[in-house]
């Protein structure tokens, strides 16, 4: 399913909205125009449906929906199923984001209006970040254990408060002298103690635990993988389109208030989209983007809300996931293996040892803290 496509009757790309209300205006069957004349905005392959809306419990925005293997395989809608890293990046448009529709529908339309775009640059812009895309593969050289290990380090390593990273002791048998001494808490600070130096250059490179979970799924070779893109070819523009993108969300009064206090990750993955539009017919200058968003703003009066959308998807969709795989195998981590149930291990260890050697006045081991099997057995076993 796509929000966006490109009519070839109208010359310009619609929201299902838009396109029902100019099919109504042209007293045409919205469902029999659309299978001959609506293209993906990505791969532009033919034979769409028109899938109308829906109201009730369960909403759903009308939007367009193409055979189950008609796109090409490197398109985001191939097999007309969404990845899980694409779904997250498209606004669901229900009765309470209406206003975040709107918004993005006018800058476009308005944009258009004072020829700061054009449907033809529009189009082109999709044509070249799926150029891109398929002229620069990016490889896939590690296992899926090894970032299944870098996942475990980095989402455990964030169970220590920050105001604690920085003072952890080398765990000792006497700590268990202080009143109020808790294994769980010794046994966490232990293990982030070992691995904090991996958890630093992971939050320093902007990979986080949420990426980390996808590329499990990416790298699994029991799993379809389709291509990503080498972010060597985009790094800069990457960089430039979430800057834009960030003073557009945080600096434009109205919006700000729109947004104030909500959950943003969607929103700000269709508004990243109309940031590279911005950039793209800039030829990539900052400065001459932000002029250009200027001026749409100010438009006092758009004459044609059905002169166009964009908000289909974020041409930077995949490109945290391809980043983020590229640094890790640009320079590979190394980490030591020891998991919660190494680290209580060893820490029960040297506490029997430390309290036989002090006449066994101290009082026996409780039950262990971590029950559960060792979760990288798999990896100490590889030798």
């Amino acid at each position: 399913m796509t929000e966006t496509a490109y009519s070839t009757r109208f010359k310009k790309e619609l929201d299902a909205e838009q396109y029902f209300q100019l099919c109504s205006l042209d007293g045409v069957d919205v469902h029999e125009l659309a299978r001959d004349d609506v293209i993906c905005p990505v791969c532009r392959v033919r034979g769409a449906s028109f899938v109308s809306a829906t109201l009730g419990r369960f909403q759903r925005k009308a939007h367009f929906r193409f055979g189950k293997s008609a796109h090409d395989p490197l398109c985001d809608f191939y097999n007309d199923k969404l990845s899980t890293d694409v779904s997250r990046c498209l606004v669901r448009f229900t009765r309470d984001r209406t206003k975040i529709s709107a918004i993005l529908r006018q800058w476009v339309c308005a944009g258009i209006q004072i020829s700061v775009f054009s449907q033809k640059e529009m189009w082109g812009m999709r044509a070249w970040f799926y150029q891109k895309r398929t002229q620069s593969e990016l490889k896939v050289t590690v296992s899926w254990d090894y970032i299944n290990w870098l996942w475990y380090i980095s989402t455990h390593c964030r169970r220590i408060p920050r105001s604690f990273r920085e003072h952890i002791l080398p765990f000792h048998p006497s700590h268990t002298l202080i009143p109020g001494f808790n294994w769980r808490h010794a046994i966490e600070s232990e293990f982030f103690r070992i691995h904090q130096d991996i958890n630093w250059r992971l939050f320093e490179e902007d990979i986080y635990p949420q990426v980390l979970d996808t590329l499990q799924d990416y790298v699994d070779p029991e799993r379809p993988r389709k291509a990503l893109l080498d972010p060597l070819v985009l790094r800069d523009e990457y960089r430039m389109t979430n800057q834009l993108c960030q003073l557009i969300l945080y600096s434009y009064s109205p919006l700000k208030k729109l947004l104030a206090g909500r959950r943003i990750s969607g929103e700000e993955a269709t508004f990243r989209a109309f940031s590279a539009l911005l950039l793209f017919v800039s030829n990539w200058d900052t400065s001459l983007a932000i002029e250009k968003f200027s001026a749409i703003i100010n438009v006092k009066s758009v004459d044609d809300m059905l002169a166009g959308n964009f908000i289909g998807l974020n041409p930077f969709t995949d490109f945290a996931l391809s980043d983020a795989l590229a640094k890790i195998q640009e320079r590979p981590y190394s980490f030591d293996e020891e998991d919660f149930y190494s680290i209580e291990t060893r820490m029960r260890n040297e506490y029997e040892n430390y309290r036989l050697s002090n006449g066994s006045s101290l009082p026996e081991l409780s039950e262990r803290v971590h029950n559960d099997t060792p979760p990288f057995d798999f990896m100490k076993n590889d030798t």
